[in-house]
C-alpha cells in the first residue's frame, strides 16, 4: 500500500465512478483499475461494488475510506510541519488569478500583500490569467491555487473559499434612454446592442444563463477578455454590459441599473482535491480561510443563489 494508492481510493470516491476519477487524475483508466485492484488483493477485501454506471463502497470500502481519509491529513499535517522545523527561506507558492485581483473593491492585493508580510520566507509565483486557463493550469499542477469565479465545472472537484459575492448590474451610458430607470426586466432589452467580457469567463456563461432564464436571444456585437475594454466602449454609447457591481469603473459617463431578476458570482480561492499539498500552499490557505474567507452563512447563501440561477436557467433551456 502505498499513498498513491490512497489518494486514487479517494479520487474515486469523489467523483462516483473509476472513469471520471481517471479523467481528473490524467491517467487511463484501466490503470488507476490496475492499482485500486492491487490495493484490494493486497488488504484482502473489496473495497468497491462495481457497476455497469458507476460505483460503490462495500461495507470494508467505508470502514477504509475513514482510514484513507486520515492517512492523507495526517501527511498534510506531517509534511507542513517538516517545513515549519526545515525553516524553508525560498519555497514558492504558486497562484493563478483574474485580473480583477488588482482592483482595490476586492481587496485581494491587501489579502496577498498581509500574507507576504507575515510569512517572508516563503515567495509567491502569481500570474493573471483567465478562467477557462485557471482550471487547465490547476488540473495541470502548473499552478497549486487560483482566485476565481465559481461555476459548474469546479464544484464537484475543487476545494473553494468564497472571498466575495457579486452582484450583476446593468451598465449603460448616463444618456442611454434607460438610464434613468432604478431597476430593469432583462426582457425591456431584448432589442439592446450587448459588449460582453469573453466566451472564455465565468461572467459570460454567467450572462447566458440569465438570458436563457428571460427568455431572450440578445443581440451581441462585441465580447473582450478585458472588463476595462468593455466599459470602455460602453462609456464611448457603443452599446450596454451586464458586469458584477465591484467591476464597474467610476466613469461619470456610465450608469449602474439593479437588476429585476437579481444574479450573482462569488470569486473564490481555490484548489484541486485529492491532491498533497506543499507547505507553503497549507500555510497560505489557513491564512486567507483565517481572516479573509466569507463566513458559512454567507457562502451558503451565494451557493443557494447560484444553484437557483443555474436551475432556472436550464429550465428555461430545455423549454426552448
Amino acid at each position: 500500500m502505498d499513498f498513491k494508492q490512497i489518494e486514487y481510493f479517494i479520487a474515486i470516491i469523489n467523483s462516483g465512478s473509476f472513469s471520471r476519477a481517471a479523467e481528473i487524475l490524467y491517467m487511463s483508466q484501466p490503470a488507476l483499475s490496475k492499482q485500486i485492484k492491487a490495493l484490494e488483493t493486497e488488504i484482502g477485501v473489496d473495497l468497491f461494488n462495481r457497476k455497469e454506471k458507476g460505483c460503490s463502497l462495500t461495507k470494508a470500502g467505508e470502514i477504509f475510506l475513514t482510514f484513507a481519509q486520515k492517512v492523507r491529513e495526517d501527511k498534510n499535517d506531517f509534511i507542513n510541519e517538516l517545513g515549519i522545523c526545515t525553516e524553508r527561506t525560498s519555497s514558492t507558492i504558486r497562484i493563478g488569478a483574474l485580473p480583477i485581483v488588482t482592483l482595490p473593491t476586492y481587496n485581494f492585493s491587501s489579502m496577498i500583500a498581509s500574507f507576504q508580510a507575515l510569512y517572508f520566507q516563503y515567495t509567491i509565483e502569481y500570474i493573471e490569467i483567465d478562467q477557462h486557463t485557471l482550471l487547465h493550469m490547476l488540473k495541470e499542477n502548473r499552478i497549486e491555487m487560483a482566485i476565481g469565479r465559481n461555476g459548474d465545472e469546479n464544484d464537484n472537484h475543487f476545494d473553494i473559499l468564497p472571498l466575495a459575492i457579486d452582484e450583476f448590474v446593468l451598465v449603460l451610458h448616463k444618456n442611454h434612454p434607460l438610464a434613468g430607470r432604478k431597476v430593469i426586466a432583462l426582457k425591456e432589452l431584448a432589442t439592446e446592442n450587448f459588449i460582453l467580457v469573453g466566451h472564455k469567463s465565468a461572467l459570460f456563461g454567467q450572462c447566458t444563463n440569465a438570458f436563457n432564464a428571460a427568455n431572450i436571444s440578445p443581440r451581441i456585437i462585441h465580447t473582450n477578455t478585458r472588463h476595462k475594454i468593455v466599459l470602455e466602449m460602453v462609456s464611448k454609447e457603443l452599446g450596454i454590459t451586464l458586469q458584477p457591481r465591484n467591476m464597474v469603473d467610476n466613469d461619470p459617463n456610465l450608469k449602474t441599473i439593479a437588476l429585476q431578476e437579481p444574479f450573482y458570482s462569488t470569486v473564490s480561492l481555490v484548489r484541486p482535491k485529492d491532491k498533497v499539498y506543499s507547505p507553503p500552499s497549507l500555510v497560505f490557505w489557513n491564512y486567507v480561510k483565517d481572516n479573509y474567507a466569507l463566513k458559512s452563512g454567507l457562502a451558503k447563501t451565494a451557493a443557494a443563489t447560484r444553484l437557483k440561477t443555474q436551475t432556472v436557467a436550464r429550465a428555461a433551456t430545455r423549454a426552448l
